[in-house]
Protein backbone atom coordinates (compact mmCIF):
# COMPACT_ATOMS: atom_id res chain seq x y z
CA UNK A 1 0.00 0.00 0.00
CA UNK A 2 0.93 3.61 -1.05
CA UNK A 3 0.69 5.83 1.83
CA UNK A 4 0.96 9.69 0.91
CA UNK A 5 1.65 12.72 2.81
CA UNK A 6 -0.94 15.33 3.70
CA UNK A 7 1.20 17.81 0.87
CA UNK A 8 1.57 14.69 -1.65
CA UNK A 9 -1.91 13.06 -1.05
CA UNK A 10 -3.50 17.02 -1.73
CA UNK A 11 -1.48 17.37 -5.15
CA UNK A 12 -2.12 13.90 -6.42
CA UNK A 13 -6.24 14.47 -5.69
CA UNK A 14 -6.06 17.89 -8.53
CA UNK A 15 -3.65 15.86 -10.57
CA UNK A 16 -6.47 13.11 -10.87
CA UNK A 17 -9.99 15.59 -11.04
CA UNK A 18 -7.67 17.84 -13.78
CA UNK A 19 -7.31 15.09 -15.95
CA UNK A 20 -10.91 13.60 -15.35
CA UNK A 21 -11.81 17.27 -16.63
CA UNK A 22 -9.48 17.09 -19.64
CA UNK A 23 -10.50 13.60 -20.42
CA UNK A 24 -14.40 14.80 -20.04
CA UNK A 25 -13.36 17.45 -22.75
CA UNK A 26 -12.13 15.16 -25.46
CA UNK A 27 -14.76 13.19 -24.93
CA UNK A 28 -17.77 15.73 -25.38
CA UNK A 29 -15.75 17.55 -28.34
CA UNK A 30 -15.53 13.91 -30.11
CA UNK A 31 -19.51 12.89 -29.66
CA UNK A 32 -20.75 16.47 -30.20
CA UNK A 33 -22.64 15.61 -33.18
CA UNK A 34 -24.30 12.34 -31.71
CA UNK A 35 -25.64 15.03 -28.71
CA UNK A 36 -26.62 17.28 -31.53
CA UNK A 37 -28.51 14.30 -33.85
CA UNK A 38 -30.07 13.09 -30.14
CA UNK A 39 -31.53 16.68 -29.82
CA UNK A 40 -32.85 17.34 -33.20
CA UNK A 41 -34.43 14.08 -32.78
CA UNK A 42 -36.66 14.59 -29.78
CA UNK A 43 -37.82 17.84 -31.63
CA UNK A 44 -39.87 15.76 -33.43
CA UNK A 45 -43.36 14.14 -31.75
CA UNK A 46 -43.64 10.25 -31.56
CA UNK A 47 -47.23 9.64 -32.60
CA UNK A 48 -46.79 6.38 -30.50
CA UNK A 49 -47.79 7.82 -27.62
CA UNK A 50 -50.62 10.37 -28.63
CA UNK A 51 -52.57 7.42 -30.41
CA UNK A 52 -52.36 5.28 -27.58
CA UNK A 53 -54.18 7.73 -25.30
CA UNK A 54 -56.41 8.12 -27.81
CA UNK A 55 -57.19 3.99 -28.37
CA UNK A 56 -57.60 3.23 -24.73
CA UNK A 57 -60.07 6.28 -24.66
CA UNK A 58 -61.43 4.43 -27.26
CA UNK A 59 -61.69 1.21 -26.29
CA UNK A 60 -62.88 1.81 -22.43
CA UNK A 61 -66.05 3.95 -23.93
CA UNK A 62 -66.99 1.11 -26.41
CA UNK A 63 -66.48 -1.46 -23.37
CA UNK A 64 -68.54 0.93 -21.11
CA UNK A 65 -71.34 1.29 -23.45
CA UNK A 66 -71.66 -2.61 -24.82
CA UNK A 67 -71.22 -4.69 -21.52
CA UNK A 68 -74.08 -3.42 -19.70
CA UNK A 69 -76.25 -4.22 -23.05
CA UNK A 70 -75.33 -7.61 -23.52
CA UNK A 71 -72.02 -6.91 -24.94
CA UNK A 72 -73.47 -4.84 -28.15
CA UNK A 73 -73.24 -0.80 -28.94
CA UNK A 74 -76.28 -1.27 -30.44
CA UNK A 75 -78.64 -4.41 -29.32
CA UNK A 76 -81.32 -6.20 -31.31
CA UNK A 77 -83.28 -8.26 -29.53
CA UNK A 78 -83.34 -7.43 -26.51
CA UNK A 79 -85.02 -7.18 -23.11
CA UNK A 80 -85.53 -3.87 -21.17
CA UNK A 81 -84.80 -4.01 -17.50
CA UNK A 82 -83.98 -0.95 -15.49
CA UNK A 83 -84.17 1.23 -18.40
CA UNK A 84 -81.22 -0.71 -20.58
CA UNK A 85 -81.66 -2.55 -23.36
CA UNK A 86 -79.78 -5.98 -22.53
CA UNK A 87 -79.44 -8.56 -25.96
CA UNK A 88 -80.58 -11.94 -25.37
CA UNK A 89 -78.16 -14.36 -25.95
CA UNK A 90 -80.22 -17.27 -25.65
CA UNK A 91 -83.48 -17.56 -26.29
CA UNK A 92 -86.98 -19.28 -27.39
CA UNK A 93 -90.05 -17.84 -28.23
CA UNK A 94 -92.69 -20.94 -27.06
CA UNK A 95 -93.16 -21.96 -23.77
CA UNK A 96 -91.69 -25.40 -21.94
CA UNK A 97 -88.63 -25.18 -24.87
CA UNK A 98 -85.24 -24.56 -24.40
CA UNK A 99 -83.65 -21.64 -25.50
CA UNK A 100 -81.94 -21.64 -28.76
CA UNK A 101 -78.02 -19.74 -28.31
CA UNK A 102 -78.42 -16.75 -30.83
CA UNK A 103 -74.80 -15.33 -30.85
CA UNK A 104 -72.85 -18.43 -31.34
CA UNK A 105 -69.20 -16.89 -32.15
CA UNK A 106 -70.16 -14.47 -29.50
CA UNK A 107 -66.55 -13.43 -29.00
CA UNK A 108 -65.98 -12.39 -32.56
CA UNK A 109 -68.95 -10.52 -32.38
CA UNK A 110 -67.91 -8.19 -29.62
CA UNK A 111 -64.35 -8.38 -30.88
CA UNK A 112 -66.15 -6.82 -34.18
CA UNK A 113 -68.54 -4.30 -32.41
CA UNK A 114 -65.23 -2.81 -30.46
CA UNK A 115 -63.65 -2.57 -33.91
CA UNK A 116 -66.41 -0.56 -35.47
CA UNK A 117 -66.90 1.61 -32.65
CA UNK A 118 -63.11 2.82 -32.54
CA UNK A 119 -62.06 2.92 -35.77
CA UNK A 120 -63.34 6.25 -37.07
CA UNK A 121 -62.66 7.41 -33.18
CA UNK A 122 -58.67 6.12 -34.08
CA UNK A 123 -58.95 7.72 -37.18
CA UNK A 124 -60.19 11.12 -35.81
CA UNK A 125 -56.95 10.68 -33.40
CA UNK A 126 -54.14 10.65 -36.10
CA UNK A 127 -56.25 13.38 -37.66
CA UNK A 128 -55.71 15.42 -34.72
CA UNK A 129 -51.68 14.28 -34.63
CA UNK A 130 -51.70 15.56 -37.81
CA UNK A 131 -53.01 19.05 -37.07
CA UNK A 132 -50.74 19.72 -34.04
CA UNK A 133 -47.96 18.65 -35.64
CA UNK A 134 -48.22 21.08 -38.51
CA UNK A 135 -49.24 23.58 -35.86
CA UNK A 136 -45.46 22.86 -34.85
CA UNK A 137 -44.09 23.69 -38.82
CA UNK A 138 -43.69 19.82 -39.50
CA UNK A 139 -44.63 18.04 -42.22
CA UNK A 140 -46.93 14.87 -41.47
CA UNK A 141 -48.00 12.46 -44.37
CA UNK A 142 -50.39 9.06 -43.30
CA UNK A 143 -51.60 5.99 -45.19
CA UNK A 144 -54.93 4.66 -45.24
CA UNK A 145 -55.62 2.90 -42.13
CA UNK A 146 -55.93 -0.85 -41.70
CA UNK A 147 -57.36 -1.76 -37.85
CA UNK A 148 -58.24 -4.98 -36.25
CA UNK A 149 -58.96 -6.17 -32.41
CA UNK A 150 -58.52 -9.18 -30.51
CA UNK A 151 -58.89 -10.37 -27.10
CA UNK A 152 -56.86 -11.94 -24.23
CA UNK A 153 -57.23 -12.58 -20.80
CA UNK A 154 -57.23 -9.18 -19.36
CA UNK A 155 -56.32 -7.79 -22.68
CA UNK A 156 -57.62 -5.71 -25.61
CA UNK A 157 -55.23 -5.84 -28.42
CA UNK A 158 -55.41 -3.61 -30.72
CA UNK A 159 -52.93 -3.50 -33.61
CA UNK A 160 -52.88 -0.56 -36.27
CA UNK A 161 -51.14 -0.81 -39.72
CA UNK A 162 -50.66 2.71 -40.71
CA UNK A 163 -47.37 4.65 -41.73
CA UNK A 164 -46.85 7.80 -40.49
CA UNK A 165 -44.14 10.39 -42.00
CA UNK A 166 -43.20 12.85 -39.69
CA UNK A 167 -40.69 15.67 -41.51
CA UNK A 168 -39.13 18.56 -39.85
CA UNK A 169 -36.15 20.47 -40.91
CA UNK A 170 -33.55 17.94 -41.73
CA UNK A 171 -35.13 15.11 -39.79
CA UNK A 172 -37.87 12.04 -41.04
CA UNK A 173 -39.27 9.65 -38.49
CA UNK A 174 -41.03 6.77 -40.36
CA UNK A 175 -43.56 4.82 -38.08
CA UNK A 176 -45.27 1.60 -39.93
CA UNK A 177 -47.22 -0.35 -37.03
CA UNK A 178 -48.78 1.17 -33.74
CA UNK A 179 -49.64 -2.32 -31.64
CA UNK A 180 -51.48 -1.78 -28.42
CA UNK A 181 -52.80 -3.62 -24.90
CA UNK A 182 -55.37 -1.99 -23.19
CA UNK A 183 -56.34 -3.54 -20.00
CA UNK A 184 -59.95 -4.34 -20.08
CA UNK A 185 -62.35 -7.81 -18.16
CA UNK A 186 -64.65 -7.83 -21.30
CA UNK A 187 -62.84 -11.00 -22.54
CA UNK A 188 -63.05 -12.78 -19.31
CA UNK A 189 -67.04 -11.71 -18.72
CA UNK A 190 -67.97 -12.95 -22.08
CA UNK A 191 -66.53 -16.23 -21.25
CA UNK A 192 -68.32 -16.24 -18.27
CA UNK A 193 -71.31 -15.15 -20.48
CA UNK A 194 -70.78 -18.22 -22.87
CA UNK A 195 -71.12 -20.53 -19.87
CA UNK A 196 -74.17 -19.28 -18.64
CA UNK A 197 -75.84 -19.54 -22.20
CA UNK A 198 -74.61 -23.09 -22.59
CA UNK A 199 -76.10 -24.45 -18.95
CA UNK A 200 -79.00 -22.63 -19.76
CA UNK A 201 -79.45 -23.79 -23.62
CA UNK A 202 -78.21 -27.37 -22.34
CA UNK A 203 -80.37 -27.85 -18.95
CA UNK A 204 -82.59 -24.28 -18.54
CA UNK A 205 -80.90 -23.80 -15.25
CA UNK A 206 -77.15 -22.17 -14.44
CA UNK A 207 -75.89 -22.95 -10.72
CA UNK A 208 -74.35 -19.20 -10.25
CA UNK A 209 -73.62 -20.34 -6.42
CA UNK A 210 -71.27 -23.13 -7.40
CA UNK A 211 -69.68 -21.22 -10.40
CA UNK A 212 -68.76 -17.89 -7.74
CA UNK A 213 -67.27 -20.76 -5.38
CA UNK A 214 -64.73 -21.78 -8.01
CA UNK A 215 -64.37 -18.55 -9.16
CA UNK A 216 -64.19 -16.06 -6.67
CA UNK A 217 -63.06 -13.04 -9.15
CA UNK A 218 -67.09 -13.01 -10.20
CA UNK A 219 -70.30 -12.66 -8.87
CA UNK A 220 -72.88 -13.43 -10.10
CA UNK A 221 -76.70 -11.80 -9.85
CA UNK A 222 -79.71 -13.62 -11.65
CA UNK A 223 -83.22 -11.67 -12.14
CA UNK A 224 -86.50 -13.82 -13.31
CA UNK A 225 -89.30 -11.31 -14.65
CA UNK A 226 -92.47 -12.26 -15.28
CA UNK A 227 -92.02 -13.74 -18.79
CA UNK A 228 -89.87 -15.92 -17.50
CA UNK A 229 -86.49 -13.81 -19.20
CA UNK A 230 -83.80 -14.30 -17.22
CA UNK A 231 -81.04 -11.25 -16.57
CA UNK A 232 -77.93 -12.31 -15.48
CA UNK A 233 -75.54 -9.68 -14.14
CA UNK A 234 -71.26 -10.54 -13.71
CA UNK A 235 -69.45 -8.63 -12.27
CA UNK A 236 -65.68 -8.74 -12.40
CA UNK A 237 -64.82 -8.12 -8.86
CA UNK A 238 -61.16 -6.97 -10.42
CA UNK A 239 -62.08 -4.12 -12.40
CA UNK A 240 -65.72 -3.42 -11.34
CA UNK A 241 -67.25 -3.69 -14.76
CA UNK A 242 -70.20 -5.33 -15.49
CA UNK A 243 -72.01 -7.61 -18.42
CA UNK A 244 -75.66 -8.01 -18.26
CA UNK A 245 -77.72 -10.57 -20.83
CA UNK A 246 -81.04 -12.03 -21.52
CA UNK A 247 -81.95 -15.69 -21.26
CA UNK A 248 -85.33 -17.01 -21.81
CA UNK A 249 -85.88 -21.20 -22.30
CA UNK A 250 -87.92 -23.14 -20.64
CA UNK A 251 -90.21 -20.53 -19.85
CA UNK A 252 -93.65 -21.32 -17.93
CA UNK A 253 -96.72 -20.49 -19.09
CA UNK A 254 -98.65 -18.00 -17.10
CA UNK A 255 -101.34 -18.88 -14.87
CA UNK A 256 -99.56 -22.46 -14.01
Amino acid sequence: MIIFNNKNGQAMIWVIVAIAMVAIIILLFIFRGSFTSISKKTEIENPINFIESCVKESVDDGVDVMLPQGGFVNPKQIKKYNNTKIEYLCYSVNYYEKCVIQHPVYLQEIEKEIKNYIEPRVDECFNNYEFEMKKRKSDVLISPMKLDVRFGNGKVFVKIDREVTIIKDDETIKIENFDFEINSPIYDLANVAIEITGDEALKCDFDNVNYMMNFPRFKIKRFIMSDSTKIYNIVDLDSGKELNMAIRGCAISPGL
